[in-house]
């Protein structure tokens, strides 16, 4: 298998490389000054045949990312083996919260990495869980590394560099975009083992993370839910929608 551009810094290994160094085809240019920035960042970029890039993703066969841009001090490949996804609502109900956060917390006391995408809700309630009970986490943006998207989650992102690993498809100074948030869940699905929806509306994207993972043969799990009007609306998606496997 042809090798990756490395794990050194995006600079040193990545720009002095051929553009086709990705066993899935060439990469697009790159603008002046990209891999300085991530250097600066303490970021790096992998693409597949690199010792860190996690197999797994190689699953999406047409729709692998030709590489990811990382920032953090976790090996991606070796978090990734034992990894959940947790997703669901960004306009997740205080149970629902509280329920993504005792999950991630008890998964990384188990031993396993939480994924999720960084959002309001249940995402960010399941990186403070995981955090909180020490254990490593992966926010996966639909923005670039030096992008932080929501806003709000600033010092949340930090923390996630500092003590897991923030994962893109995206190049620094990339914005976040609708296509962006869709393209980034099967990437969500493909590097964990399961995926479990904690709470889904109809229409969450949450649901599109599900998929993905039922459709690549991994464990999809829907969580538990209150009887609350505003707690049934708020898992529409999880029970009935969620492809259960």
């Amino acid at each position: 298998m042809p090798r990756g551009c490395g794990r050194r810094s995006a600079a040193g290994a990545c720009r002095s490389r051929p553009r086709a160094i990705c066993p899935s085809g060439p990469r697009p240019p790159t603008p002046p000054g990209i891999f300085e920035t991530v250097d600066r960042l303490g970021g790096r970029f992998v693409c597949p045949g690199d010792a860190e890039w996690p197999s797994q993703l190689d699953d999406l066969h047409a729709t692998r990312p030709f590489g990811l841009w990382l920032r953090g001090g976790s090996h991606l490949r070796l978090v990734a083996v034992r990894s959940v996804a947790v997703v669901g609502a960004r306009a997740a109900t205080a149970y629902g919260e509280h329920v993504s956060g005792e999950l991630a917390a008890d998964l990384a006391d188990a031993g396993w990495a939480v994924v999720s995408g960084g959002a309001f809700g249940v995402d960010a309630a399941s990186h403070r869980g995981a955090l909180a009970a020490g254990g490593a986490t992966v926010a996966v943006l639909a923005s670039g590394i030096d992008v932080p998207y929501p806003r709000g989650h600033d010092t949340l992102f930090d923390r996630i560099a500092h003590e897991g690993l923030l994962v893109t498809d995206w190049p620094p100074g990339a914005a976040p975009a609708r296509l962006r948030f869709l393209v980034r869940k099967r990437v969500i699905a493909a590097l964990t083992r399961g995926t479990v929806v904690v709470e889904a509306a109809a229409r969450s994207g949450a649901l599109n993370t599900a998929r993905h993972a039922r459709e690549l043969g991994r464990l999809v799990m829907a969580g538990p839910a209150r009887s609350r009007p505003r707690c049934r609306s708020a898992v529409t998606g999880c029970f009935g929608r969620v492809p259960l496997a």
